[in-house]
């Protein structure tokens, strides 16, 4: 994992906690206003004893966020930029911690891997280090982080992407073969607000307004983008 996120150990860096996700691209803003709702939820469901609700928790996030949405939606782009690494560093770091209560074992063995990158935090996310992760602190989130702009904005991506993949499988187009999206301007000014991404993503090889003799084609369920809708 550390290889192909450019987080190798052998060769560790300082890290800069200073760096604050409000000035990040979508993707940045959007994990780490995951992860403190995550944190949020698990907590809540630590206080009301309702221990497979934390388990739900820890699960969405990790798998479902972490690894299935950012880890592939930085790919393109982490080998270069230093302050999206430090994101990553600390949504890693904050995971483990996340983590550990339900998996001790295996992320008491992660936790000199993942430190040894270099030093976690952005600003507004404090993970202060620790030898162990049995003696780290549980991770604090400044309530500035939580970008509801960022949220809803990612999961109009998150559902065109879904949407597209859906229509791709039904057409039988191969997964690696690149295509051409003919979209509304709505359509394409979220596309360009993604940064990059939703290409990643969807093997998108251009992006271009469908001309008016074109007619789209209709989602499942109406895909709302500011003021466009399929």
């Amino acid at each position: 994992m550390q290889r192909d996120l450019h987080l190798e150990t052998s060769h560790p860096v300082a890290g800069d906690p200073s760096v604050d996700p409000a000035t990040r691209p979508l993707v940045d803003r959007w994990i780490v206003a995951r992860l403190s709702h995550a944190l949020a939820t698990y907590e809540r469901a630590l206080a009301g004893y309702r221990f497979n609700d934390a388990a739900d928790a820890t699960y969405d996030f990790v798998w479902r966020e972490v690894c299935d949405w950012y880890l592939e939606a930085i790919k393109p782009t982490v080998k270069t930029d230093a302050a999206q690494q430090q994101v990553l560093r600390t949504v890693l770091d904050a995971s483990l911690r996340l983590l550990h209560p339900q998996m001790p074992f295996i992320t008491e063995q992660l936790w000199p891997a993942v430190a040894a990158t270099g030093r976690a935090g952005l600003r507004g996310v404090h993970v202060p280090a620790a030898p162990l992760c049995a003696r780290a602190s549980w991770p604090a989130v400044d309530a500035s982080v939580t970008d509801r702009a960022a949220l809803a904005t990612f999961g109009r991506v998150q559902q065109l992407v879904d949407e597209i993949r859906t229509l791709r499988g039904a057409r039988q187009v191969l997964p690696k073969r690149k295509i051409t999206l003919l979209a509304p301007a709505g359509v394409r000014a979220l596309v360009a607000e993604a940064g990059g991404v939703i290409e990643a993503w969807l093997e998108l090889a251009r992006w271009r307004t469908c001309p008016p003799s074109v007619r789209p084609v209709r989602f499942r369920s109406p895909l709302k983008v500011k003021n466009c809708s399929w």
